[in-house]
C-alpha cells in the first residue's frame, strides 16, 4: 500500500464518495428499495442482482485498488460509473425523479472525466498493470531506461530522494515507480530522460 502522504487528495476523495455512495445504495435498497422484486425470476430482478454484485465489488476493489496505485481498479471504476450513469439515464427516461437523477448524472460525468485526466493516469501509471509481479509494478522504464531513486544527506543532515535513469542495472541506488507529482522531461543534447517536479 502507498503511504498517506503519497495519495492526491482527488484519489482519497473519490474513494470517500465511492465508499459512502455504495452505503447509501444499500441503506435505500434496505429501507425504500423493491426487494420483493430481487425474488421474482424476470429481467427486472436480473438487472438489479448484477447492479447489487457490482456496487458489493466496488466497496471493497475500489478503495484497495486506488489507495495501491492500481490501473485495474481505475477501469473497474469508469466501468461501475458508466454502469451507475446508465441507471440515472433510464430514470431521468422514466420520468423516476428526474431532478435527482440528472444530478446523479452529472456527478457520474464529473467523475468519469477526474478518471481520464493526466495527472490520475500519471498516479495509477504505465505499469500497474494485470499480470505484473508486485516487485515490477512498482519499477517505472522509460523506454530502455529504468528509475532509480538513492537517498542522499545533505550538508544540512536532511535526507534527500534524488532520482536518475540508468540503461544498466545498478546497486547504488534502487528501482522505483516515478513519484506522483513529477514528469519525464529529455536532455536536448544527451537524450537521456530526467525526472522534473511539476509546478
Amino acid at each position: 500500500m502507498k503511504k498517506l502522504n503519497e495519495i492526491p487528495i482527488g484519489i482519497l476523495l473519490f474513494v470517500v464518495f465511492i465508499v459512502a455512495f455504495d452505503i447509501s445504495y444499500f441503506y435505500i435498497l434496505i429501507n425504500y428499495g423493491p426487494l420483493s422484486k430481487l425474488s421474482v425470476f424476470s429481467m427486472v430482478s436480473i438487472v438489479m442482482w448484477i447492479d447489487i454484485l457490482l456496487t458489493t465489488i466496488s466497496l471493497f476493489v475500489i478503495p484497495y485498488g486506488f489507495l495501491n496505485g492500481r490501473n485495474w481498479a481505475r477501469m473497474f471504476a469508469m466501468i461501475f460509473i458508466l454502469w451507475s450513469a446508465f441507471w440515472a439515464i433510464c430514470s431521468i427516461i422514466a420520468r423516476h425523479r428526474i431532478i435527482w437523477h440528472y444530478l446523479l448524472f452529472v456527478v457520474y460525468v464529473v467523475l468519469i472525466m477526474y478518471l481520464l485526466m493526466s495527472h490520475v493516469k500519471a498516479y495509477f501509471g504505465k505499469n500497474n498493470e494485470i499480470g505484473l509481479s508486485d516487485e515490477e509494478d512498482r519499477v517505472y522504464r522509460y523506454g530502455e531506461y529504468t528509475l532509480y531513486a538513492k537517498d542522499v544527506k545533505l550538508r544540512s543532515g536532511k535526507t534527500q530522494t534524488i532520482y536518475f535513469f540508468s540503461k544498466r542495472r545498478l546497486y547504488s541506488g534502487r528501482p522505483c515507480n516515478k513519484p506522483y507529482n513529477y514528469f519525464v522531461g529529455i536532455n536536448k543534447k544527451t537524450g537521456m530522460p530526467y525526472l522534473k517536479k511539476k509546478q
